[in-house]
């Protein structure tokens, strides 16, 4: 976001995940997998989080450590999680903690987390914002202007 963007829409800019985890009691993950982002929210990171906060992942499983979920929600340092995502999709063998626990219905769990098996978006609505948002990508990209979801700019 450009400089001073963020008065405008009264938020604080941080420069760096670390000040950014030490301040924020809700995480909201939406990132691609990518070399970068893979294991990005480490146990560390999940750590420098304050007590009582909530994480909520859509992004893609590897990017967050389900281990470090488990633990720091068994011993009440985080107060809630959600997952959309698994780091394996479909779960196989040896299953995570945190899975194995929700199946299990285990009482550190009990109203603290939830888990969809990827499809959280799966709304009558989602469906129709998707087609929406393709219909007017697909004509931006043959009638102009230029779209906006570009991922290889030079393409255009």
């Amino acid at each position: 976001m450009p400089n001073g963007t963020e008065l405008g829409v009264s938020v604080e800019r941080v420069h760096s995940l670390e000040a950014l985890m030490e301040q924020t009691d809700t995480l909201s993950i939406h990132a691609p997998l990518t070399p970068e982002t893979r294991g990005m929210i480490s146990r560390a990171m999940l750590e420098r989080m304050p007590k009582g906060g909530v994480v909520v992942s859509t992004a893609r499983g590897p990017i967050c450590d389900v281990d470090a979920l488990a633990d720091l929600l068994k011993r009440g340092h985080l107060a809630g999680v959600g997952l959309d995502v698994l780091p394996v999709e479909p779960p196989v063998e040896p299953i995570p903690e945190l899975l194995r626990a929700y199946r299990a219905r285990e009482p550190w769990c009990e109203g603290r987390l939830i888990i969809t098996p990827h499809s959280a978006f799966f709304t009558p609505e989602a469906w129709d914002d998707t087609r929406l948002k393709a219909a007017e990508t697909m004509r931006a990209a043959l009638v102009g202007p230029r779209p906006q979801n570009v991922i290889t700019p030079e393409m255009f």
